[in-house]
């Protein structure tokens, strides 16, 4: 094959990344849009947000109450912790030079 042939290629392929990774990239989805061009939320944006605060009120309704730590089965655990000791800290500037 010839030079020019393969400096033709690759600038072919070349033009074919760059321009999927514009689409990819800078071009958007128009789905993700959430706001349309009457300046009012899309259905879609409207549906996600009321599903969020859903999720968020479920969260909010949970309770948190210390008697699982008077619970024999959680007082039946064992601490698998090791204790590594002390390391050596090194230098006081690690960035000075080395004399």
């Amino acid at each position: 094959m010839s030079n020019l042939l393969k400096n033709l290629l690759i600038a072919l392929g070349l033009a074919i990344l760059l321009f999927g990774g514009y689409m990819l990239f800078f071009r958007g989805d128009e789905s993700l849009t959430t706001i349309n061009d009457a300046g009012t939320f899309s259905q879609d944006a409207e549906l996600k947000t009321q599903q969020l605060l859903a999720t968020l009120n479920e969260l909010k309704s949970f309770n948190v109450e210390g008697r699982i730590f008077s619970d024999p089965i959680f007082a039946s655990f064992r601490d698998f912790r090791i204790d590594l000791g002390t390391e050596p800290s090194g230098r006081p500037n690690p960035f000075t030079p080395i004399q």
